[in-house]
């Protein structure tokens, strides 16, 4: 079995004896514009501004989706919420996928929007992403459109190059979604929350959130990673068999301190 990096490539279309293809593209590195891979198993695309389309990736069976973004590009909006929406389109069928926190924002904005998504088959679905309002309308839809659904893992750790709430909150106005119908009560649980504040109850409160947006859920795993010493969520373990016991579903919590190395 072969496992691909491609960076360089305009357009790519893979071997038959490739599996496994881990594509990063960013504003520097341009990437493939078109994915041609019906025999890969499992792909890893870490996407930028750029075109680029799935034409054919049929027999994949895992997926992991981010969108590179830097603080100082123009966020073009429209453009990424065109090209996500394309590519959810060839994943309906994966059961296996992962959405990074650009990602979910992107989604976000097309569910503001009021723009559809596609119904999914996954069954085991990871979110990368720390707990934010801006991601919680794209996480609520993506769940919502998971009837399948058995295994959701939530990655929590703090990282750079994501899409500022300036950024989003200009784009917003913009399109004229007004300031008090943009958010639901839900995500204002999350209203300017930054990662290094986080407290057992906004985890709490997320997996709660989760729960409730998934019917046929069986186990869910949670992986928060610290910022700061001090930030020991002590009280979240707790929290967790009173939320396993009311939705019948099996909850692992995995907590790290600052100084922990992955």
């Amino acid at each position: 079995m072969r496992r691909v990096r491609s960076y360089f490539v305009v357009m790519s279309k893979i071997s038959t004896s490739v599996r496994t293809l881990v594509i990063k593209r960013n504003i520097w590195v341009p990437g493939p514009t078109q994915i041609i891979a019906p025999h890969i198993h499992y792909l890893s695309l870490t996407n930028s501004k750029l075109p680029c389309t799935l034409v054919d990736v049929s027999s994949l069976k895992e997926a992991r989706m981010e969108i590179c973004f830097c603080a100082l590009e123009d966020l073009e909006a429209d453009f990424l919420q065109t090209m996500v929406l394309r590519m959810l389109e060839k994943l309906q069928h994966v059961d296996n996928l992962t959405f990074g926190e650009n990602f979910l924002t992107v989604l976000t904005l097309a569910e503001l929007r009021r723009v559809p998504i596609p119904r999914f088959k996954v069954k085991d679905l990871t979110l990368e992403t720390m707990i934010s309002q801006y991601v919680i309308p794209g996480i609520v839809r993506v769940l919502q459109s998971s009837p399948e659904l058995k295994k959701l893992t939530t990655i929590h750790r703090m990282k750079f190059g994501t899409i500022t709430k300036n950024k989003i909150d200009t784009y917003l106005d913009l399109q004229g979604v007004k300031k008090d119908q943009r958010w639901s009560l839900e995500a204002r649980v999350f209203e300017n929350l930054k990662h290094w504040d986080v407290e057992s109850r906004h985890v709490a409160s997320f997996m709660e959130l989760m729960l409730k947006k998934t019917k046929t859920l069986e186990k869910m795993v949670v992986w928060f990673y610290s910022y700061r010493k001090g930030q020991t969520l002590e009280e979240l373990p707790e929290m967790v068999p009173v939320l396993a016991d009311k939705n019948n579903v099996s909850i692992v919590l995995h907590l790290f301190k600052p100084d922990h190395r992955v």
